[in-house]
């Protein structure tokens, strides 16, 4: 991405572009959304457009990074007197919560194969706050770096799982299973 001075005008063309690029994640793949299209959608001309971005891919990363600022502002309103357990169920239900609001464009994200760099891009933030929070609890004899892995992965693949299987599994079963494997994790 371009660097810019984000004043006004421009926080309301990325909001903008933002918007209208959910939406028509919703319509269609990310394959084939052009920035013609998202620019006329969002009432953008392009060259306002390439004067922020290189391309739809540098777009994509800009808004990415954008909801993953917005994820993690609501990450960090957790307190942080909870337990490292209750810490966790929270961090899933952001993410559920996320998928939930963002149901269509996920599924359209996990068919265009971009959702593990979504994934990848939380999954960077949520590390250090992970390792942090268990070299707060002291787990003993546990390698924070390596728990940190693992709950990240059951994490990201539990969330990817539950939204094939949102008609069969409800939030609430998902919430309690993961509250049994921590219970297990966390005391072994």
């Amino acid at each position: 991405m371009k660097e810019t001075r984000t004043d006004l005008r421009t926080r309301k063309v990325y909001d903008a572009l933002i918007d209208t690029f959910l939406k028509l994640l919703t319509e269609k793949h990310f394959d084939d959304i052009t920035v013609r299209e998202l620019c006329d959608c969002a009432r953008t001309r392009t060259e306002t457009f390439y004067n922020h971005f290189s391309d739809k891919y540098d777009f994509f990363a800009f808004m990415i990074k954008e909801k993953r600022s917005s994820f993690m502002l609501s990450a960090e309103t957790i307190d942080v007197n909870d337990t490292f357990e209750k810490y966790c169920i929270s961090i899933l239900n952001n993410s559920l919560d996320f998928i939930e609001e963002h149901k269509q464009m996920v599924q359209h994200i996990m068919t265009d194969s971009l959702l593990s760099v979504m994934m990848n891009s939380v999954s960077k933030e949520l590390t250090d706050q992970f390792r942090i929070r268990i070299e707060k609890e002291n787990l003993k004899g546990s390698n924070p770096e390596i728990i940190t892995q693992m709950l990240i992965g059951a994490m990201s693949q539990t969330t990817r799982w539950w939204l094939e299987h949102m008609s069969t599994t409800s939030r609430d079963e998902i919430i309690v299973q993961f509250s049994m494997f921590l219970s297990g994790f966390i005391k072994s």
